[in-house]
């Protein structure tokens, strides 16, 4: 674990952070329209290699398909947990159905899927959750992470600073937006500064070698490099989220399915929280489903996990309610979706309205007001 004192930041580690280090060319992020993440277009992302031997049910069928990312933290811990719910799989079996788990690298790859009938369920970040949002019918029912992506400053000390400077950013990725947010804060903009993209694990050796004077970056990258280099500080933070849901086909259909699933997803958390012993044994379900995945070993201990699921999502309750500023029309979800279609990443005919209807509050209410009927106090895992 890092510490540092005086960080003008919530330390704290997001395991997707970690993951961009292992490699670059599946996750860097793309400006302009991405044809094979919308429907319709080209199924480049349906031919990976890596999802070759995944077979799905028809959307008819008994078995529920859900995509999720095992790269993801805490995003990735839920399902992990699922996975061993016999709550769940007692409640699915009653109306004849199974759950069966897709890991996935990114968001993008799951919403393919989604849109191609594989998917009836994703859990996903933000900006993906958006751009699925923008493309297809989908209905948002809980908020899986609150998290910080940070700028990052050699010897300054205010996002002021950066005028002038070269600053190494991913294009159209959350940390992207949050320096673009940063530098409207002190009435700047992109045409300021000398914006240098590259992937994630390019940047502390590009700050330590003198060839950007600060870098754009969500969690663990921050904390990492400022660790290694004391003259490093934060100048500058903001919000990510993630979120799980569902085709809005399946949900029509299949609304008491789709409050068992969402209930099973706040259980989870609760379990999750109810004791230390929890915690730890969803970080090892977790780990091991990434190792599994990547086929290499995890760089996150299960200390580093606990500290990303307490930080991110379990406290200081553990629910997964919508923030009451979601659908406010500045608020983070038009701000995240203002800045993907400044990017090209939004069709030009997109439409917040569309997006910030899908995010559906009623369905977690009902369960919350009726712990009971979906077995909200109750656990059974193994």
């Amino acid at each position: 674990m890092f510490v540092r004192q005086g960080v003008l930041m919530l330390l704290g580690v997001v395991a997707f952070g970690v993951v961009m280090l292992l490699g670059e060319a599946w996750w860097m992020p793309r400006t302009g329209l991405v044809a094979d993440e919308f429907p319709g277009k080209s199924n480049d992302r349906l031919s990976n290699p890596r999802y070759s031997g995944y077979q799905f049910a028809p959307p008819s069928a008994s078995v529920i398909d859900a995509g999720y990312q095992p790269v993801a933290m805490p995003t990735g811990t839920m399902p992990a947990v699922m996975m061993h719910d016999r709550i769940l799989v007692r409640q699915l079996e009653n109306l004849g159905k199974t759950l069966k788990f897709h890991p996935f690298l990114e968001g993008g790859d799951s919403n393919v899927f989604l849109f191609h009938g594989h998917l009836e369920m994703v859990w996903a970040g933000d900006l993906p959750t958006i751009k699925a949002a923008a493309a297809y019918p989908i209905v948002v029912t809980a908020q899986t992470k609150t998290a910080f992506a940070a700028v990052v400053a050699h010897d300054l000390f205010s996002i002021s600073q950066l005028k002038g400077r070269r600053i190494g950013y991913a294009p159209g990725s959350s940390a992207h937006q949050v320096l673009l947010l940063g530098l409207s804060s002190s009435d700047m903009d992109e045409r300021d500064v000398q914006l240098v993209a590259m992937p994630v694990n390019k940047m502390l050796p590009e700050i330590r070698a003198g060839r950007i004077d600060a870098f754009a970056a969500w969690e663990p990258t921050p904390t990492i490099a400022m660790d290694q280099m004391q003259e490093l500080s934060v100048v500058y933070r903001g919000l990510t989220q993630s979120y799980l849901y569902f085709s809005k086909a399946f949900t029509e259909s299949n609304l008491e399915l789709v409050h068992i699933l969402t209930a099973a997803n706040l259980r989870a958390v609760r379990w999750m929280r109810s004791h230390p012993d929890h915690a730890r044994q969803a970080c090892q379900w977790h780990l091991g489903l990434a190792e599994t995945f990547l086929k290499e070993p995890y760089p996150i201990s299960i200390d580093q996990c606990l500290l990303i699921l307490h930080r991110d999502l379990l406290d200081p309750l553990p629910m997964t309610m919508f923030p009451p500023e979601t659908w406010q029309r500045n608020g983070i979800i038009a701000r995240q979706f203002r800045f993907l279609l400044r990017m090209g990443v939004l069709p030009p005919h997109a439409d917040l309205n569309q997006i910030l209807r899908v995010f559906n509050a009623d369905i977690l209410g009902e369960i919350v007001q009726n712990r009971e009927r979906w077995d909200m106090n109750v656990f059974d895992y193994q």
